[in-house]
């Protein structure tokens, strides 16, 4: 056989086997590529369950911690700091502005991922209250020490972190501290 054709002959034959090679690695780049995009949304998937999954735990503690504390607060006003400024029968003005606070401070901070700050919160009263607050000079420098308190240091929220302790304890302290006198000083 001419030489001519035995180099044609491997050529042809060397081409064949560069063609299959190239469409075998193709494929697996193909395979690579599909196996590397299904791995990645498969871990895609496991991101979003694993940060959903937080998120709800979060809403879930979130709001659990403000229906317990919530009702704690309001056992320990009673027992102990409103004890010490307000008679027994006159609690009950004070409750339902404290409740009103509570009500305000719960609807805002359920969006908990943002800081928010109550410092314009303002202590609604009640129509028909207002003759009665003037009345008892207590009751009203009481009130007003409560918005000034609430002013002053504020409800915080955060994405993973309660506040509401700071604020309301260091509040029921300082008026287990001072006596009705002191407090309407808060307001001078």
């Amino acid at each position: 056989m001419p030489l001519a054709k035995i180099q044609k002959k491997i050529k042809e034959e060397s081409d064949v086997r560069i063609s299959e090679i190239k469409k075998m690695e193709e494929e697996k780049r193909k395979e690579m590529e599909e196996a590397n995009l299904k791995k990645l949304k498969t871990e895609i998937e496991k991101i979003k369950e694993s940060t959903i999954d937080s998120i709800n735990k979060k809403k879930n503690s979130f709001h659990l911690q403000c229906g317990i504390k919530k009702r704690l607060y309001f056992q320990q006003a009673k027992k102990e700091a409103l004890q010490l400024i307000f008679k027994e029968s006159e609690y009950e003005l004070v409750k339902n502005h404290l409740r009103d606070i509570y009500s305000i401070c719960l609807e805002k901070t359920a969006d908990f991922a943002k800081i928010m700050n109550f410092q314009n919160i303002k202590l609604r009263v009640k129509k028909g209250d207002g003759e009665l607050i003037k009345k008892l000079a207590d009751q009203k420098r009481f009130i007003f020490a409560v918005e000034e308190s609430l002013e002053k240091n504020g409800f915080i929220a955060e994405a993973d972190k309660l506040s509401f302790d700071y604020s309301i304890e260091s509040l029921f302290n300082d008026f287990k501290e001072k006596n009705s006198v002191e407090i309407g000083k808060l307001i001078k």
